[in-house]
């Protein structure tokens, strides 16, 4: 609802069981397609304008309120067409498609991108029930599978029989919308001896910025990978001066891929874009080689006693515990200490393991320095997601503040 008001929508396409009750007037597709030929009707290709505004795709909304970004034709068949090269698409390739439509990774790379290349593409409702996304990738012989870091979690875990694996016809996985750990990475192509490549990307870059090159041994897990062809990245410090190699910093992006602004934000749009650059709000690294490195979002990092703690850094770690399932870091204003924070990591076990806050905090003392180390670990049997997989830390402050705070 805050979408469809704030992009101020004259009408909407959706599934019959989604409609709203209310005075809103209703066609069927048939009775559309019957309208648009009409002795009125205007032609059914006009021309455009590159640089026209092609669709508004809103963030996700994970710290703060969803903004829609402005994305031209340029924008996103620019992005596509750099992806393609990257990741040799061709006409031969065949996707399956499970993830929202809504999101700019399953719009681009799930869609437009097989589209422009003439590849086969199954959509299929949903993720649930799981049997049906492993029916879809052996009756339609899919090649190239594109999904989110839960999908892989699952897919790596599963006791999948043998035989089945034998069926695949997939020549390449690839994962985005949300951080992948190295253990998943590892232990999925242990599992079914595929390239999975982790890229990165962001709404307001049509999304994709970079991706773990497809070439034998050229993969790097632990990064992003590379910039697409034709985009530029930086490093800057907090005055936007570029900082040497493998020194932390807000990473910045610059190519055909930015979008043209917010919707209705001009304040917002001159923050983000400065001088043809896009301010990502991610912390980021580049080493020698040009890999990039996500370490965080900006707006989580903590402050422990003067020390910058990256959550991401500990979960990734706290990943690899043989008892924990997922995991997420969040910091809190101290309790006692005003202008001070402490790190809680909120932790989902897998099942028929157990593990203490003790024992969670001495594996991550042999790992990390003890600054790092959280205050507190909560137990919880899940944590809140986005339709994309994106843990909302937003969620987990609010949930310790109007909840575990009082249970300390």
């Amino acid at each position: 609802v805050t979408v469809f008001h704030d992009a101020e929508c004259s009408a909407t396409v959706q599934k019959l069981m989604q409609r709203e009750r209310g005075n809103r007037r209703y066609h069927s597709l048939p009775e559309v397609a019957l309208r648009s030929s009409g002795a009125g009707a205007q032609p059914a290709f006009p021309r455009t304008d590159p640089d026209e505004v092609s669709t508004i795709l809103y963030t996700s909304g994970t710290t703060g309120r969803p903004k829609g970004a402005l994305l031209t034709h340029r924008n996103i068949i620019a992005n596509a067409l750099a992806a393609c090269e990257v990741i040799h698409i061709s006409s031969k390739d065949r996707f399956v498609v499970f993830l929202p439509l809504f999101h700019s990774f399953t719009y681009t790379v799930c869609v437009v991108l097989p589209l422009l290349r003439g590849a086969m593409l199954s959509l299929l409702p949903g993720v649930r029930p799981f049997q049906r996304v492993v029916k879809s990738l052996i009756m339609d012989r899919i090649t190239l599978f594109v999904a989110i870091p839960t999908v892989y979690k699952i897919l790596a875990e599963k006791d999948m029989p043998f035989f089945i694996k034998l069926l695949l016809n997939l020549r390449l996985c690839v994962s985005g919308a949300a951080p992948l750990p190295v253990k998943v990475i590892r232990e999925f192509e242990a599992a079914f001896k595929v390239p999975l490549l982790e890229g990165y990307g962001l709404t307001e870059a049509s999304p994709v910025v970079s991706i773990n090159p497809l070439e034998k041994g050229m993969s790097k897990p632990g990064t992003v990978g590379k910039p697409l062809p034709g985009i530029d990245v930086m490093i800057v410090d907090d005055a936007g001066a570029p900082l040497p190699v493998g020194t932390p910093g807000e990473l910045v992006v610059k190519g055909p891929n930015v979008m043209k602004g917010y919707l209705n934000r001009p304040e917002d749009t001159a923050k983000t874009i400065r001088d043809g650059w896009l301010f990502t709000g991610d912390i980021a690294a580049l080493d020698e080689d040009g890999y990039i490195r996500i370490i965080d979002r900006k707006k989580d990092l903590i402050i422990v006693d003067g020390l910058n703690v990256y959550p991401y850094e500990v979960e990734e770690v706290l990943y690899r515990h043989p008892a924990v399932k997922d995991c997420s870091m969040i910091g809190v204003p101290h309790e006692h200490e005003e202008g001070k924070e402490l790190g809680i990591m909120y932790v989902v076990l897998q099942e028929s393991k157990n593990a203490t806050a003790k024992d969670l905090r001495d594996y991550l003392a042999e790992h990390v320095a003890h600054y790092k180390i959280p205050r507190r670990f909560i137990f919880t049997e899940e944590l809140p997601r986005t339709a994309t997989g994106k843990i909302m830390k937003k969620e987990l402050r609010v949930w310790y503040r109007e909840r575990d705070m009082k249970r300390s």
